[in-house]
Formats: structure tokens, sequence, C-alpha cells
């Protein structure tokens, strides 16, 4: 479901999109946890496209919060590309919007 691209103009400034499906069901939390822990370390900043996000199960949300507060630790960057009014509805819901920086 989730697939990660790397692309960048340098060696040295390259980026990795993990491109999140419409659906992030309870079926999708493995592969969605995998594709987040392979980039946690990740000097390189990571942007999450979210442009397709309609459902998400708060299980999403958890992983969410876990991969933003590791890398906001590490000082890598971390953003994201065209989030959803669903995401950000139950970001906002679960009082997450700071944490996983969708404010």
């Amino acid at each position: 479901m989730a697939t990660t691209s790397r692309s960048g103009a340098r060696k040295s400034r390259q980026s990795a999109t993990i491109k999140l499906p419409a659906e992030l069901g309870m079926d999708g939390m493995g592969e969605l946890h995998a594709q987040l822990l392979a980039s946690v370390d990740s000097a390189s900043a990571v942007t999450l496209d979210a442009g397709e996000v309609q459902r998400l199960h708060g299980a999403a949300l958890q992983l969410f919060c876990s991969f933003f507060r590791d890398r906001g630790r590490a000082g890598r960057e971390t953003r994201w590309n065209q989030p959803t009014d669903a995401l950000r509805s139950a970001a906002a819901l679960l009082g997450l919007t700071e944490l996983i920086q969708l404010s």
C-alpha cells in the first residue's frame, strides 16, 4: 500500500517520499510501520504524501506520532504533502495536530 521513492537534484540533498494510500485501516498497519521504520533514521528529509488519505485508523495516527517524535528528537526534517481534510480532522479530534506537524 505505502510506497517509498527517493529523488533529489544532488545525492547529498536526497529526500524520501512515502505515499500513503486512501485507506489506512488496521490491515495496512504492518506495511505502514515498516515504511516509517525504514525511514525514521534517514538523514534526508522525509515527506509523507497524504493527498489520497480518506479514512484512517487511530493506529495510523499513533505510528505518525512516534515517527514525528523520533525524527524530531534527532533533528531530522519531516513534512506532509497535501494532507487531506480527513487526516487533519482525525488528528485534531485526538489533539495530535501539533505533534504530527499538521498545524
